[in-house]
């Protein structure tokens, strides 16, 4: 029986990088809702609050929302680990970008979904999606073209297909953060406002107190 061996591109670190990034994810979103259990008064081991509480209570909606979030994501994170790992055998800085983005995608989902709203999820849903079927896509074709070496065509174009989805892909996140940040400073242009998503809360200078920025 032959062995087959095979050489990691010097780019895989970027991989690693990515991989490694979910774990500080998922640690923000353990600290998001921990928070919101504390607001809400959901005592362990109870996962959710009861549908009939987070109808009559906000807090205990926002922290339902936020425990999904959380869940969400440790129900794809496996997947994503898988698919990211073969790319990057072939493709690492697709497959590290991509990852990347994906994590991003994630803080808007959390970011969006904990507000108690799920409907505000959606945004970083459907960015995390452009990310996560790509790589699934990917996935497949390195795997088939170990098996049968197809045409060096094919990974041009790949490539091609790939760089031009990642352009669109920063171009809106671009246009998503500009619209966000001129709605703040028409809202209130004397409030000094922190980059969207990470803070959801402004600072009045004048008065020295945190109010909630509602767009």
């Amino acid at each position: 029986m032959s062995l087959v061996t095979f050489t990691l591109p010097k780019e895989f670190v970027y991989v690693g990088a990515a991989v490694v990034s979910t774990v500080y994810l998922l640690g923000w979103q353990t600290i998001v809702v921990e928070r919101a259990r504390k607001k809400a008064d959901v005592k362990y081991p109870q996962l959710y609050a009861e549908k009939e509480e987070a109808e009559k209570s906000s807090e205990k909606m926002k922290f339902n929302c936020a425990q999904r979030a959380h869940q969400n994501t440790l129900e794809q994170l496996p997947t994503l680990y898988v698919t990211t790992l073969v790319v990057g055998t072939k493709y690492p800085v697709v497959a590290a970008s991509a990852l990347g983005t994906w994590v991003l995608a994630r803080v808007l989902y959390t970011r969006g979904y904990a507000t108690g709203n799920p409907e505000k999820r959606v945004l970083g849903a459907a960015l995390g999606s452009l990310m996560s079927l790509p790589l699934t896509l990917a996935a497949a074709y390195v795997v088939v073209n170990a098996c049968y070496n197809l045409s060096p065509s094919i990974n041009n174009f790949i490539m091609r297909l790939w760089d031009q989805l990642m352009a669109n892909t920063m171009l809106f996140m671009q246009a998503v953060c500009t619209v966000k940040m001129a709605c703040l400073v028409a809202h209130n242009p004397f409030r000094v406002r922190y980059i969207f998503p990470l803070c959801p809360r402004t600072r009045n200078e004048d008065a020295g107190k945190y109010a909630d920025a509602k767009i």
